[in-house]
């Protein structure tokens, strides 16, 4: 159960993630170069929290 939040938070808040950034940031060099590691370290941040 504690797998299946863990998974539905991160699906939640990467789409999230994308639709806010992709209204606001710019498409240019850097929408690429910013967007991937913030959702990639907030991704391992999430999984962090759920397993400790």
């Amino acid at each position: 159960m504690r797998n299946l939040l863990k998974y539905s938070v991160l699906f939640i808040w990467a789409v999230l993630f994308l639709y806010f950034y992709n209204m606001f940031m710019p498409k240019n060099m850097f929408y690429f170069i910013v967007g991937v590691p913030v959702l990639y370290f907030s991704a391992v941040l999430i999984s962090y929290i759920f397993k400790h």
